[in-house]
């Protein structure tokens, strides 16, 4: 786990801001120590030329008077003046001799370890110097060691800072490290189970919601849906056998019956007895295993529909249709076959278009699925009423009836395939499977409530 902590996201982002916070503090201290000595230097100039122009003015006869004069006025010693004569030596001033290299001609230089006098110890000054009309030298200097120590105290400070910044960026990459590799060793375990076949289990959530919580809900998510289809695909194959097994029973049955029939009847020709054998009506039997043949094919055939319908690629074919008239088709098909059983079907549309988008055929289908169970299970002189309605999130196609409703727990396994809630009714049980399927590949909801008359109200709409 360790040697995997430096190779975390979050460990090389705390080590890049700790490394761009370092390269911030030293740009930082870089700009304030220059921004201080361009400022100290500039004003430090001002001055010594401003002191050299004004001792310039006063006459050689007095100028030594006044030299001295302001050195002894200098009690801090900063500051420090010398007037040399021709031959470079000291006439006036606390300066020993001219700086080697200085040039003359009024301009601020740089000089380290100036030449010094007891009342006067520099490090670093700025000179400036004149030749004056009678050959004597003038020289002007100020003592910019302070400018040394501001430079010593932030180099220090950038030393020191910048150890700090690696240490407390390292810690602070290790610990931000070591936290997400925590959560991704769990993470890792969970998959890891549902790798094994423990498809209950589920990712750990922590209530930060960040982005690795953000992943694992969506990974959690898709498990939820893989155990869902799972589950389906193992109740489906357990319906298949269950549901298949009595009309594939029954087909053994005839053709064995058949089979014996066959055998007893060329005994019968063959041998020495002279009385007819009575030959079963193999007319009967083989309509009867035909029908239990269809019953199968049909099974199969509505598992291929829904299998057909949840192909996401049938949403290229979708456009823009009108719900009203799905209904009024609906309604037309299914009038007779509701009076037929003394049913009242009405329907409800709004004046103006309903309009969604989908598949014009495959909502036909589920509307018509859910008129066809409410008829099957609606009592005579009961009602079946279609209805549109539109509300703010899309219009809804709602079909309720009067008959016994599903109970609230029911409501759910209804969808599952092959489920029966009675099974004295004909039917095979896909047919509201085939309506879900039909409304997820629209991603639409299919819900079930109590109609005003106490039976079933069934929804199809939008998901909100």
């Amino acid at each position: 786990m360790q040697a995997r902590v430096w190779r975390t996201t979050p460990f090389r982002l705390a080590l890049r801001f700790a490394a761009m916070f370092l390269l911030w503090g030293m740009t930082l201290l870089g700009v304030i120590y220059w921004q201080t000595a361009t400022t100290m230097t500039a004003r430090t100039d001002k001055i010594v030329e401003g002191e050299l122009d004004r001792l310039s003015k006063i006459s050689l006869s007095g100028l030594p008077k006044h030299i001295d004069e302001w050195v002894e006025a200098d009690h801090r010693h900063v500051n420090a003046y010398g007037l040399f004569d021709v031959d470079g030596r000291p006439v006036a001033g606390n300066l020993n001799a001219i700086p080697d290299g200085l040039l003359l001609n009024k301009i601020v230089y740089d000089v380290k370890n100036l030449a010094r006098s007891d009342r006067f110890d520099s490090e670093l000054a700025r000179v400036i110097g004149v030749r004056l009309d009678d050959g004597m030298a003038l020289i002007v200097a100020r003592d910019v060691t302070f400018l040394l120590d501001v430079r010593e105290i932030i180099l220090k400070a950038l030393l020191w800072g910048s150890v700090a910044a690696v240490v407390m960026g390292f810690g602070g990459a290790l610990i931000y490290g070591f936290g997400p590799m925590w959560r991704i060793n769990a993470i890792r375990r969970a998959a890891e189970a549902v790798q094994s076949g423990e498809l209950t289990a589920r990712l750990p959530v922590s209530s930060r919601h960040d982005e690795l919580d953000l992943l694992a809900g969506t990974v959690n998510t898709m498990l939820d849906e893989v155990e869902r289809l799972l589950g389906e695909v193992k109740h489906v194959t357990d319906a298949i056998a269950h549901d298949l097994k009595t009309p594939l029973t029954r087909l053994r049955g005839h053709l064995h019956r058949l089979r014996d029939a066959h055998d007893a009847s060329v005994s019968i020709h063959n041998g020495v007895e002279s009385q007819v054998y009575p030959l079963m009506d193999w007319a009967l039997k083989l309509d009867e295993a035909i029908d239990d043949t269809d019953v199968v094919l049909a099974r199969f055939r509505a598992l291929m529909r829904i299998s057909e319908i949840e192909d996401r690629h049938r949403t290229t074919d979708f456009s823009e249709l009108d719900l009203n008239e799905i209904g009024r088709q609906a309604y037309d098909l299914y009038e007779a076959v509701a009076e037929s059983k003394c049913i009242r079907l009405d329907l409800t549309c709004p004046e103006q278009a309903m309009y969604v988008r989908g598949d014009k055929n495959l909502l036909f289908e589920a509307v018509a699925n859910l008129i066809d169970n409410s008829i099957k299970f609606t009592p005579e002189g009961g009602r079946v009423h279609i209805s549109i309605r539109g509300h703010q999130a899309g219009p809804t196609i709602e079909v309720a009836d009067s008959g016994p409703g599903i109970a609230p727990a029911d409501r759910d396994r209804v969808l599952a395939r092959f489920y029966r809630g009675r099974q004295d009714v004909e039917g095979s049980g896909l047919g509201l499977s085939i309506t879900a399927a039909i409304v997820r590949l629209h991603r639409f909801t299919l819900s079930f409530g109590v109609s005003d008359a106490g039976g079933l109200k069934a929804v199809i709409g939008p998901s909100v």
